[in-house]
């Protein structure tokens, strides 16, 4: 995030909806459309049986978007007989919820790449001051919400995207997307850059979003009719701008290029064209092959076992309708008898010996090979959405477990999850906390900015639960290390002068993710050995001088006891030793 000196100037006019510009951009916009279904279309067969089998109130994958349609894609749950994938995608999403974004702990600080700068008094509390305004900005908006629906999209289908948006309320609104709904396209870094989504509104939502003289005629004519709930489909589409001219003062100087318009419209005329001056969009994908634009994630995995899941619980629902109700042999003679089976009825017979029904075959009272055959593939479910690891930390106390004891109870688990973070952070949280940045720091709503930040960038550093977790693991090297150090000294103490003490203890603490204010700074530190060192040199002096005072008092005294003490001929011991010297 670089800190300008001064916000971006504002449009000076309205945009222009209209004209042959706008037609021939409409005209290119709908082949992008038409080429990005394209692209879209093999991952859709795989959605469905992904909504049909574990997210069935998800995703936009039957049809095109449709007026009227009360559906919007829901599936009727027949193919599910079993929820534990849906309870296991929804585990997930709580867990990736509480464990990377939570709205009850901090997730995030800011901090500057260079960390002499960052020790800096006014720059820290600059930077600790914007992290607690964005941290309200999040809370008094949708982003939780937004989140939340997010994770589920990420587990499930394996791709998520949400839509942030400046809001004159809440600063922000997000507007969570599901499969199907949206289509994504990368640059050449494969970056999400564009996004195309096709849904339906009302077309009283359409005129005060759009203004009522942008809607179509036939949209227009409605509206004055009164059918305010009538729908329309429309398109927006957001990409990069190409043809941008920072000269001109309306949408066409933004890098990002914003345009809505009624779908089978025909002219020369959108809804709005607007810009950004940030991509509004995150789509974090689970795990992605190549340079495929959608990613796939546990839903995928699981899918095989989910759909044996479903076969296991249909085959044993049969088993238990053949031993309560099985399939009866009944004598010839009762072809033409209305014989019931009801609880307390009476079927009369011309010889009750043998006019009898019987069982066609015995079935085995019991089902436990299918028990168990379901409980193995209810556990394989499980496994792939992570359970063990959201059981590890379900089962401990959150305000005593740390994030050393999360990666010392699960490091093997946590490395698995690892490159899944390192990728949430890339394309989600980093795009996140950018957006949020932006449209705050154009809005006045940051404090001013420090002399010493002019120029430099602003970057997130993560202190969620799993952040911290994932750092944590590096602690146990440097433990070990410290540990056989201290043991080796006992025996050899010069060992001691290999360990630099004050970086280690910077890198441990940097890796736990503890509050930058537990360390003193350089010079803070320099100073306390300074004064120490001085104090410790004058009590040296002091004991230096003390002892040598006592060696003079000490002589004084030999002194005098050898002038008092008499030798013969009128001289002491002295006196002697002095005349003999």
């Amino acid at each position: 995030m670089p800190l300008d000196a001064a916000p971006p100037r504002q449009p000076s006019r309205p945009a222009q909806h209209e004209g042959r510009e706008v037609g021939e951009m409409l005209s290119r916009l709908n082949r992008r459309l038409a080429s990005l279904r394209a692209a879209r279309d093999p991952y859709m067969a795989t959605w469905r049986e992904l909504r049909d089998f574990i997210l069935p109130a998800r995703g936009r994958l039957d049809t095109q978007p449709q007026p009227g349609d009360t559906r919007r894609g829901r599936t009727e749950q027949t193919r599910i007989l079993d929820r534990t994938a849906t309870k296991a995608a929804a585990d997930l999403s709580a867990f990736l919820m509480a464990g990377m974004t939570s709205p009850a702990r901090p997730w995030f600080r800011l901090t500057v790449p260079d960390q002499d700068l960052a020790d800096v008094s006014e720059v820290r509390a600059w930077l600790d001051e914007v992290r607690d305004r964005m941290n309200k900005v999040f809370a008094a908006s949708n982003f939780y919400n937004a989140m939340a629906t997010l994770y589920t999209e990420l587990a499930g289908f394996g791709t998520g995207a949400v839509l942030i948006v400046q809001d004159y309320d809440t600063v922000i609104r997000c507007y969570p997307l599901t499969a199907g709904e949206y289509m994504i396209g990368l640059d050449q870094r494969l970056r999400a850059d564009t996004l195309y989504r096709e849904y339906v509104i009302t077309i009283g939502q359409a005129a005060a979003q759009f203004g009522l003289e942008n809607l179509s005629i036939g949209a227009r004519q409605a509206h004055e009719a009164g059918r305010l709930d009538q729908e329309i489909v429309v398109c927006h589409a957001i990409e990069p701008n190409e043809r941008r001219d920072r000269a001109r003062g309306d949408w066409r100087r933004l890098p990002w290029l914003s345009v809505w318009w009624e779908v089978g419209r025909q002219g020369e005329r959108a809804l709005s064209i607007r810009g950004f001056h940030d991509f509004p969009v995150i789509a974090p994908r689970w795990d992605v092959v190549g340079s495929d634009p959608y990613g796939h994630g546990p839903g995928e995995d699981a899918l095989p076992d989910v759909k044996a899941l479903q076969f296991l619980k249909r085959k044993r629902a049969r088993v238990v309708d053949k031993m309560a109700e099985p399939p009866l042999v009944a004598p010839a003679s009762l072809a033409q008898s209305q014989i019931s089976v009801l609880p307390n009825a009476v079927n009369f017979v011309s010889d009750a010996a043998t006019a009898k029904l019987s069982p066609l075959y015995a079935m085995p009272p019991h089902t436990q090979s299918l028990d168990l055959e379901i409980a193995e593939a209810r556990e394989a479910i499980r496994q792939t959405f992570k359970g063990d690891l959201i059981t590890m930390f379900a089962a401990s106390d959150r305000r005593e477990m740390t994030a050393a004891e999360v990666a010392a109870r699960s490091e093997e688990k946590m490395l698995m999850l690892g490159p899944v973070l390192e990728r949430f952070h890339d394309e989600a949280l980093n795009p996140v906390i950018d957006i949020v940045f932006g449209i705050m720091a154009r809005g006045g709503l940051l404090p001013p900015i420090p002399d010493l930040l002019r120029g430099r960038h602003v970057e997130p550093d993560y202190i969620s639960l799993l952040a911290q977790a994932q750092k944590a693991i590096g602690t146990t090297a440097i433990e070990r290390v410290v540990g056989f150090v201290g043991n080796l000294a006992q025996a050899v103490p010069e060992v001691l002068d290999n360990l630099n003490t004050d970086e280690t203890v910077g890198v441990y603490h940097n890796l736990l993710g503890a509050s930058p204010r537990m360390l003193r700074g350089d010079d803070e530190v320099a100073a306390i050995r300074k004064a120490r060192a001085e104090a410790a040199a004058k009590a040296q002096a002091m004991e230096q001088a003390q002892a040598m005072a006592a060696s003079v008092k000490q002589g004084a005294e030999g002194a005098r006891l050898l002038s008092e003490t008499q030798t013969g001929a009128g001289q002491n011991a002295l006196s002697q030793i002095l005349g003999n010297g």
